[in-house]
């Protein structure tokens, strides 16, 4: 199985790859250590999940209700948690997105954010379904 990211042809930007460097790359709040272990930590994950064939198992993964795709679940720090979403298509695992929610949170305003995490990788998928080339390889 091989990973790539999701390229959308019309913004010409791989969302993942956007996430990474909004979230980690370029986060102040992280020390350099800090950011290595969150990077090692999530590629631990994908290989893990690409051992698997795919399957979002073992508490490192897990299907995304009413969409089609998956999430990595990664702690950030203590207040923060990273969700990678992917899918898989034939042989590749399709990274599509990220974003980070609070460890606990309350209220309308947070899960209309991730619904729109969720509804924008939604929609990658279906650009990705219609135009299976839209990756680059990592």
């Amino acid at each position: 199985m091989e990973v790539v990211y999701y390229y959308d042809k019309k913004t010409k930007k791989y969302p993942f790859n956007e996430f990474l460097k909004r979230s980690i790359d370029n986060c102040l709040d992280l020390r350099e250590s800090q950011k290595e272990k969150i990077k090692i930590a999530l590629i631990q994950k994908i290989n893990k999940i690409k051992e698997m064939k795919g399957r979002p198992d073992g508490g490192i993964a897990k299907p995304v209700k009413g969409y089609s795709f998956q999430e990595i679940l990664q702690a950030k720090n203590k207040d923060k948690l990273i969700r990678i979403l992917y899918f898989c298509y034939g042989d590749l695992m399709v990274l599509l997105d990220g974003f980070e929610k609070p460890r606990r949170y309350k209220g309308e305003h947070n899960k209309k954010k991730i619904k729109r995490y969720y509804n924008s990788a939604q929609e990658y998928y279906k650009k990705f379904k219609k135009d299976p080339n839209s990756y680059i390889n990592l």
